[in-house]
């Protein structure tokens, strides 16, 4: 096992290998992190296990009563590694056939498990994803992610395609190509981009996930990422094909810009009231 990540799991788990490995990062401080586990809980797909990287935090004791399942492998890392280390090591942890991604402030359909493996079960796919009903912080359903299909590399300029937890895996092909664990934001879009055109991908519309959105923009956090998304293809210039990388490039630009033009916008607007 890994130096920086240690099992803190009293639970024996069963020897039989499981379908699906659902994966979650966690610092343990997240206020829906129940919410999340009960409904993996209440999953009607019940062939999984549950892995658990607590990144250089801790968990409150009704989370600890809730994941008291021998499905349920829990780790921690000693000190703050990031998503994309965290999930990397859960990844080469992960026993299932498919492997599942979910975040701390999110919940699950019910069916959400079920529909991705039948999927799989149907199709000779590598990564399926689905549909989201946006949430805000009072759990009230605001609207519905991605807008339209639009799987092609263009897209990647404006927007990530992907919902980053609605994301199942076939466990062959995430251990092949995990995440680079040198990107503190955006390593998701990143992992899309660098195998887009290599990967064999399933779109389901349904909104299979409550994907929280917070209800006040952070323009300062979505100029970083835009900086971070132009800073990882200015190193590694190889992850998308070349016709297109000026084309990408020049969109986040233009992405960042706009995002850059909204925040001086609302810093007036504040100046004015306050004037």
């Amino acid at each position: 096992m890994p130096k920086a990540m240690v099992d803190i799991n009293n639970n024996k788990v069963e020897s039989s290998k499981p379908a699906v490995s659902i994966l979650i990062c966690t610092t343990g401080q997240s206020k829906y992190f129940k919410d999340c586990l009960e409904s993996i809980f209440q999953q009607t797909f019940k062939d999984w296990e549950l892995l658990i990287c607590v990144d250089g935090g801790f968990l409150n004791p009704d989370v600890l009563e809730i994941i008291d399942d021998p499905r349920v492998k829990l780790y921690k890392n000693i000190q703050n590694m990031g998503l994309p280390y965290s999930l990397n090591l859960l990844i080469k942890e992960a026993s299932g056939d498919y492997v599942a991604r979910m975040d701390d402030d999110d919940t699950m359909h019910k069916d959400r498990i079920y529909e991705q493996v039948e999927i799989f079960k149907s199709n000779v796919i590598d990564v399926c994803c689905t549909g989201a009903n946006i949430v805000n912080e009072d759990n009230l359903v605001t609207g519905y992610l991605p807008k339209k299909n639009s799987f092609n590399v263009f897209s990647f300029a404006f927007k990530n395609p992907v919902i980053h937890p609605s994301v199942m895996f076939k466990s062959q092909w995430i251990k092949s190509n995990l995440y680079d664990v040198k990107l503190r934001k955006a390593q998701d879009w990143e992992l899309w981009l660098r195998t887009f055109e290599r990967t064999k991908w399933y779109f389901i519309e349904l909104p299979l996930i409550n994907y929280r959105l917070h209800t006040n923009v952070d323009f300062d956090k979505r100029i970083l990422t835009s900086k971070y998304q132009i800073d990882t293809l200015i190193r590694n210039p190889s992850i998308v094909n070349q016709f297109y990388w000026p084309l990408i490039v020049f969109g986040l630009a233009s992405k960042l810009l706009i995002y850059r033009l909204r925040k001086w916008i609302r810093v007036l607007g504040v100046q004015r009231i306050h004037s």
